[in-house]
């Protein structure tokens, strides 16, 4: 099942394209990479990676220029295999960030390739334990005005589903309730609400924030910290009775190892381009 190809693409959905932020980022929504892997046997893997920020075009080069070179030629059947030996080409550049997104979205890509080639999907293939999992809506940008964040929540759950992410970490303790009492008065008691702060605040803030905001019952404080922030993470989660979630910026098995051991979060919440 050898790798003839590998080919990229960008895909934008037409008017869609809209500026959003949170609390350190001002983000372009509706634009994604995709990356599709060819086999001589005719089958082919794909996968995509939101390019919505900065560096769309740094990605979309990792795979044209550093990557395509190291994966063709090699064994779509023996994922781990292929997974070693991008780690140990790319080990300079690789064992965060970018590199490893180009790894995991090569490795997505295989295991698709494989799910064809047995005609199950990737979660048969991996042992599928549950037919439905849980979801909700991440609807709740700072950039929204509190009407329109209201609107979006009701619509969300008018949708079906239980549960609505806000962003928080605005300039203001104050804003933020402002913002979270609107919605948690909107959705009810019966639905969850979730809080993300995208890294923002510092531990002693993350504290203060975090025990204003658990007056509305909120399901669980996200990212308040730098990822590499695990101590604080590990104070911040003894001093507030909300559960502490965060690993979207957290690059392999070995960091969430460490939140694991330093007792530092509740919900574990790795990307899946980062793992």
């Amino acid at each position: 099942m050898k790798i003839v190809e590998l080919e990229t693409f960008v895909v934008e959905e037409p008017g869609r394209l809209r500026v959003v932020t949170n609390s350190i980022h001002q983000l372009v929504s509706g634009r994604e990479l995709i990356v599709r892997l060819h086999t001589e046997d005719g089958l082919h893997g794909a996968h995509s990676v939101n390019i919505a920020g900065f560096g769309g075009e740094i990605t979309r080069q990792l795979f044209e220029v550093e990557m395509r070179g190291l994966v063709v030629g090699q064994d779509a059947s023996m994922p781990r295999r292929l997974r070693r030996h991008l780690f140990e080409n790319m080990e300079y550049f690789g064992n965060e960030g970018l590199g490893v997104f180009g790894i995991s979205i090569v490795d997505y890509c295989v295991w698709d390739i494989l799910g064809k080639a047995a005609d199950k999907s990737v979660a048969q293939l991996l042992g599928q334990y549950r037919r439905e999992i849980p979801a909700y809506g991440m609807v709740g940008w700072l950039s929204f005005p509190v009407d329109d964040l209201v609107d979006l929540c009701k619509r969300t759950i008018d949708r079906g589903y239980k549960a609505v992410k806000i962003k928080v970490g605005a300039p203001t303790l104050a804003e933020d309730l402002r913002r979270i009492e609107a919605v948690r008065e909107a959705l009810g008691p019966d639905n969850h609400l979730m809080v993300d702060a995208n890294q923002v605040v510092s531990v002693s803030e993350a504290i203060r924030r975090g025990s204003a905001y658990q007056d509305f019952d909120i399901y669980w404080l996200e990212e308040p910290l730098r990822p590499w922030m695990k101590d604080g993470l590990a104070e911040l989660r003894q001093a507030v009775r909300i559960p502490i979630a965060t690993g979207e910026n957290d690059y392999t098995k070995y960091n969430f190892k460490e939140l694991l051991v330093r007792n530092a979060v509740d919900v574990l919440q790795p990307d899946a381009p980062a793992v």
